[in-house]
């Protein structure tokens, strides 16, 4: 009896293990099912639909190709979406792919899986802080072009990203991101980075161990 009970305990663990679910910040939760992960050899990355700023979609995109380029470089080929530069030069004209749409482009390009998602993106001007003085025959058109030159920008992103297989579509990587800062490229790029991190971790241990 014991016997059994602790064969069961080893069976649940090892699945655990091969299946990470646990819960994040916001709510949402961190999918990492490592097993699917190492039999992909082709992901493609299409443009994440943007909200607030459409063309924040294609930009993130991009920031992540280029992190998980490096990664077991050997083992897993990362491929840019033909649309994702394009939709980045006319991202008003171009609806974001749908979850369907992006896991047929992954089929017809040879690819095992689809990293897809969404970003919203939101920027203000702060003049807390800012001490201006209106000087004499100064309207309020130059008030305003001196709090867009002077005035601190801050900005808020969340980023949602999944990677998907292409056969059944199911979701064996989900990551979020939610980061606030000053509206620049480092802000775009700490959030790229923490939605992929569980990913890249496990990219960077598993390195070489997988078999082809």
């Amino acid at each position: 009896m014991i016997l059994r009970f602790l064969k069961r305990a080893c069976v649940t663990a090892l699945t655990l293990a091969a299946t990470a679910c646990v819960g994040c910040g916001d709510g949402a939760e961190l999918v990492l099912e490592t097993r699917a992960i190492d039999q992909i050899h082709t992901l493609v990355v299409v443009p994440l639909a943007g909200e607030g700023d459409a063309s924040v979609g294609p930009v993130l995109s991009g920031l992540m190709v280029s992190r998980l380029e490096g990664l077991r470089r050997d083992q897993l080929s990362v491929v840019e979406a033909p649309a994702l530069w394009r939709l980045a030069a006319t991202p008003t004209s171009q609806p974001p792919l749908t979850d369907q749409g992006a896991l047929e482009l992954a089929r017809k390009m040879g690819a095992q899986a689809v990293l897809t998602g969404s970003v919203v993106y939101s920027c203000e001007l702060d003049a807390k802080g800012v001490k201006y003085v209106p000087k004499a025959g100064k309207d309020e058109i130059e008030h305003v072009e001196f709090l867009k030159n002077f005035a601190v920008r801050k900005g808020q992103i969340r980023v949602d990203v999944r990677v998907l297989l292409a056969d059944g579509g199911r979701t064996v990587f989900a990551g979020l991101a939610t980061k606030e800062g000053l509206c620049d490229a480092e802000l775009f790029q700490s959030a790229a980075q923490k939605a992929l991190e569980p990913l890249e971790r496990y990219l960077e241990k598993s390195r070489g161990k997988r078999k082809e």
